[in-house]
């Protein structure tokens, strides 16, 4: 008997936590008219992609075009007594503008990993993608919440 009243206690304060998702905001006042990539790689069509749900949309007070340059640094922090790499800092930074009736906004996202060598460079390349994954879906998030906060 008491397990079935912790449980429904355990079950009763999870639910009651008011969890929202961060990217869900039913008050989003605006639109995006364009996005301009300025350099054709992987990581500015990514960001591209996040952003596509708010192309297009009707009736909003405020419509913007962004602009978005990113660029991405891999470099070595130490290595081995052979002189081989040991670890690496990978490094994204994404230049974002936004125009919004002849203002421009301007900011610019970075976020870096630390991670190290591998023996078999096809799990390095793959840990890296990962890796990459990881951090434009983290930047994606902050233009997200900056887009939001430049409406508000």
């Amino acid at each position: 008997m008491a397990k079935k009243i912790v449980f429904i206690l355990i079950l009763f304060l999870l639910n009651s936590c008011g969890y929202t998702s961060v990217l869900k905001n039913n008050k989003n006042d605006f639109s995006i008219i364009s996005i301009e990539i300025q350099d054709k790689n992987r990581i500015s069509y990514k960001i591209k992609n996040s952003l596509s749900g708010y192309v297009g949309l009707k009736n909003k007070p405020k419509n913007y075009s962004v602009g978005i340059k990113s660029n991405t640094t891999n470099r070595i922090t130490s290595k081995d007594s052979k002189g081989n790499p040991k670890t690496f800092e990978l490094r994204i930074l994404i230049d974002l503008s936004i125009l919004e009736n002849q203002i421009q906004y301007g900011t610019k996202f970075t976020k870096s990993f630390a991670y190290t060598n591998k023996s078999n460079k096809f799990d390095l390349k793959n840990y890296k993608d990962s890796i990459i994954d990881s951090l434009i879906e983290k930047i994606s998030i902050d233009i997200n919440k900056y887009i939001m906060s430049l409406s508000e």
